[in-house]
Parts: C-alpha cells; sequence; structure tokens
C-alpha cells in the first residue's frame, strides 16, 4: 500500500518533486523539478531545464532521489541511478506536448531526463512545532548572515515546499519535509522524525560536520537553495544546519551563488 502510494503521488504532476544528486567530492545539492514525474512503475523522467549543477552531477556520479510531500502531508522518497538524456521518442513527445513547454518561445523539452528508481518509500513529514520554535527564536535574533531578509521569508513559510539533501552511503536523499524553519540567519533548524515501521529515518544517522543543503520553493517567481553542515541535534529531535552558501535557484539567475557572492 505503501509502494502504491509513493507510485501515485510520484505520477501525479500536483506535487512538487525534488531531485537530489551529489558530486564527486559527496556534496548534495537539491533542486525543485517541476516536471518530475513517474511514467511507469520504475522510471522517473524530467526535463533538463535550468538545472545545470543536477546534470552535472547526474553525468558525474550517476545517482539520484526524488523526494515529494504528497496527499495528507505525506512524505515519499524515490532513489536510483541516472540513466541519460533522450532527445528523440516518446518521452521527448510527452513533454513537449504539455503547455509549459509547447507554447513557450524560450524553451521546450529538448532532453529528457530518465532515472531508474530501485528504492520507492514512505517517510515521516516531519511536524511543524519543532520549526515553529525555532522559527520564533529566529525572529528574535538580528545581525547579518548568508541569509538575507528575501531568503529567512521563504524559509519562515509554512505553505512552502521545502527538501533536505543528505548523502547516506555515498548516495544523494532528497527528504521532503515540513518541519524546517530558520533559526537565525546563518541557520536552519529542522525537525527528525521517528520512523514507525520502516526503518529510521535517514536524518537520524547525520553526523556532525556532515555536509547538507536545502531547497526552499514557493508559487511566487523566486526560489533558493543552501548549504551548509550539520551541527547536531538537541534532545528533542530538532537538528541544526549552519548555512555557509545561498544560491538563487529560479529565474534569472538559476544556480548563481549570492552569498559568498560570485566575483
Amino acid at each position: 500500500m505503501t509502494t502504491a502510494a509513493a507510485r501515485k503521488a510520484f505520477k501525479s504532476p500536483a506535487y512538487l518533486k525534488f531531485l537530489a544528486t551529489a558530486d564527486g567530492a559527496g556534496t548534495p545539492n537539491v533542486a525543485a523539478i517541476l516536471s518530475a514525474r513517474m511514467v511507469d512503475d520504475t522510471t522517473i523522467a524530467f526535463v533538463r531545464f535550468m538545472a545545470w549543477k543536477t546534470a552535472h552531477n547526474l553525468e558525474a556520479t550517476r545517482f539520484a532521489s526524488f523526494g515529494c510531500i504528497g496527499p495528507r502531508g505525506r512524505a515519499y522518497l524515490a532513489a536510483g541511478e541516472f540513466a541519460g538524456w533522450e532527445t528523440t521518442g516518446p518521452l521527448v513527445d510527452l513533454f513537449s506536448g504539455e503547455a509549459m513547454y509547447r507554447y513557450n518561445a524560450y524553451m521546450g523539452a529538448t532532453h529528457i531526463g530518465v532515472v531508474k528508481v530501485s528504492e520507492l518509500r514512505e517517510l515521516p513529514a516531519g511536524v511543524i512545532g519543532p520549526a515553529f520554535r525555532a522559527r520564533w527564536r529566529a525572529s528574535k535574533t538580528a545581525g547579518p548572515g548568508p541569509m538575507a531578509a528575501p531568503v529567512l521569508e521563504k524559509w519562515r513559510r509554512t505553505l512552502a515546499a521545502k527538501c533536505l539533501a543528505m548523502v547516506d552511503g555515498g548516495r544523494p536523499l532528497a527528504l521532503a519535509t515540513l518541519g524546517v524553519s530558520p533559526a537565525g540567519p546563518d541557520r536552519l533548524g529542522f525537525e527528525i522524525p521517528a520512523a514507525k515501521g520502516n526503518g529510521s529515518h535517514p536524518l537520524g544517522r547525520l553526523a556532525a560536520g556532515a555536509p547538507l543543503a536545502a531547497a526552499v520553493f514557493t508559487t511566487d517567481p523566486s526560489a533558493f537553495q543552501v548549504k551548509g553542515t550539520f551541527a547536531g541535534a538537541d534532545g528533542r529531535g530538532l537538528g541544526t544546519m549552519v548555512v555557509t552558501e545561498v544560491f538563487a535557484a529560479s529565474p534569472p539567475i538559476p544556480g548563481k551563488r549570492i552569498y559568498p557572492p560570485e566575483l
């Protein structure tokens, strides 16, 4: 039943998907991929559009995972290996027929990424209680930091799609979550859920200093990715990510590092 529900969520365009990859040094990257969908029981396909770092990582390491928050706030993970780009054939025809690409004069569905899924599971999505406590602490925090006011504002929203990315056993994991919020201009607080009946939650295996990435997407025409390291967890199951880099994740400068500024 869980697998069937996960497949249904990944097949539906109604639920935003995030794609996590990693480079050769084991640094995770995560991006919202609006086009991603499960096209059969073992394949997720997506359009390569503005996902330059993602494309580079896929070609270099081959590992990938998708995360999404589906019906009733449930989080799902689909992990597998990149099988390549398709430039002709049924998948190109499928995406080219969609309004997003069919009627757009500036982009088309010219390269379709294909990921063969080997793991599909549901994960606890976290709760927003600890995240709210982190948010209120952040509201009292003053001073400069990597996350400027527009970035913090996005992370404070409860009605936003958010995803953490970590590397576990050499493979990137996209962990869509509800329980994440700023805990200051240089850090995010996030829930480490207790898994029930489906093994431990991957976030519970994080070691101090482990690299992390996190992405936030809202209905506004702006999105951000941040990168940093895991600073540990308190006794209440609330972890902390120290943010060291901030990237734009939407036009006109997708993938551009905005903190520290690129020279």
